[in-house]
């Protein structure tokens, strides 16, 4: 029985599961077509709910410089990205722990190409309700490729819970 992504949830997940069903290749990008009974949450997949905000920072890769005389000029790279700060989401100890544990590994932070695996970041609201990114080539996507650069667990030992602060860029 498939099981479809959970509306109000940020989904961390790998492309590629272990039986091979890539979920960007075969059903192109789409997260309700996704189905979960393939992957692992821990290994190939974590989550979390949506905190009550979140920033999504874009960047269009513009810089301006300014010179003398009241002049400027601005330099177009053409490299647009996205960073996203999650903060203040509460989950429990556990899940804490199993988010970082998949942030941390070695597949996802691995320098060599041979181990490293790229994952991909999906806000899911609902069924056709997903934040959309921009990629490198200016199409709209449902998810962003990237990595998540830090993070912060803070554990509430009074009733045992924890929350989470990570920021997440792009990588297109």
């Amino acid at each position: 029985m498939a099981i479809a992504p959970t509306p109000g949830y940020i989904y961390l997940i790998e492309s590629n599961a272990v039986d091979n069903d890539d979920w960007i290749t075969d059903h192109g990008g789409d997260p309700d077509l996704l189905d979960l009974t393939d992957y692992t949450e821990g290994t190939e997949y974590v989550k979390l709910e949506i905190p009550q905000n979140f920033q999504k920072a874009f960047n269009t890769g513009i810089r301006v410089s300014d010179m003398v005389g009241g002049k400027s000029y601005d330099i177009r790279w053409m490299k647009r990205f996205y960073q996203l700060l999650a903060k203040g989401i509460e989950t429990s100890v556990a899940n804490a722990d199993l988010i970082e544990g998949f942030i941390m590994s070695n597949r996802h932070t691995a320098g060599d190409s041979a181990t490293f695996v790229r994952y991909y970041l999906i806000v899911y609201f609902g069924v056709n309700t997903h934040l959309k990114f921009t990629d490198a080539s200016g199409n709209r996507q449902s998810y962003c490729k990237g990595v998540v650069l830090g993070g912060i667990i803070n554990v509430i030992m009074a009733n045992f819970y924890a929350i989470i602060q990570i920021t997440f860029r792009s990588v297109w």
